[in-house]
């Protein structure tokens, strides 16, 4: 999985599973609390887990903190952008 395939859901407030390995994911999936799912375990069965894990709003508070972040970021990018006539 992409990373901004991560990251794309949770700025929008999308619940969220990683299926991969990836360094950046992972990271991300450690900080922020999203159930990831690795190579290696890669089942019907884990991935289901992994999405009722993801559905539980106790998971989702620390996405939402990381989701208020994210958009506080580009707007300020966007703000930055115009106030230097790109």
């Amino acid at each position: 999985m992409k990373y901004h395939g991560l990251i794309i859901p949770m700025t929008a407030g999308v619940p969220v599973v990683n299926i991969g390995s990836s360094t950046k994911n992972l990271a991300l999936c450690s900080e922020t609390g999203i159930p990831s799912v690795p190579y290696p375990a890669i089942s019907a069965q884990e991935i289901l887990k992994a999405v009722k894990l993801a559905e539980t709003r106790e998971n989702w508070v620390e996405v939402q903190r990381y989701r208020l972040e994210a958009r506080a970021a580009v707007v300020n990018y966007v703000d930055n952008l115009k106030a230097n006539g790109v």
